[in-house]
Order: structure tokens, then sequence, then C-alpha cells
């Protein structure tokens, strides 16, 4: 397990930004690369993760803090309304 710096280009108007995530983290916003929407099941299907490992990875990006998934109906996608303060998250 290590972490990673990625440069992400939200749909938010076109900002960019660098993001300090972990492995995990990292690999579950790539699927967001290829896919709109993805549910938790679809998620660990995906990453080979077990639920409780992909739970937890996916739970971290969508808290208050960072809040870069929302989740609606079940379902995970890239929050288009993510803003921050700072360029590096």
């Amino acid at each position: 397990m290590g972490t990673a710096m990625v440069n992400a280009k939200l749909p938010n108007g076109g900002k960019t930004y660098d993001l300090q995530v972990s492995t995990y983290q990292m690999c579950i916003l790539y699927l967001f690369n290829h896919y709109v929407e993805l549910t938790l099941e679809e998620i660990a299907e995906h990453m080979g993760f077990d639920t409780e490992t992909c739970k937890k990875n996916v739970q971290s990006l969508t808290t208050p803090r960072a809040k870069l998934l929302s989740i609606t109906d079940g379902k995970f996608k890239v929050n288009a309304k993510f803003t921050s303060q700072v360029k590096r998250v």
C-alpha cells in the first residue's frame, strides 16, 4: 500500500487539482475515466476487492472533507460540484 499524487481535471469548469490519495483510491478514481457511475458492487468487481475494503476506500472519497465522489440511488459518480480553496487536496 502506498500513496499517489493524481492530477485530476474535474468537470467543474476545468479546474485541476493535485489529489494525494492511496493506491486503492487512485485505482477507484481511474475507473471513472471509463464509467459515468458505478455501484459499490461494480467497483469491487472491477478492482477485485472484497466488499469491506471497497466500502472503506470509496467511503473515504465521499467524506464531507474530500467529497470527490457523490452517491445517488446507490450509484457513485464524480462530484461535478467539487471545489477546493487549494490546488493540492
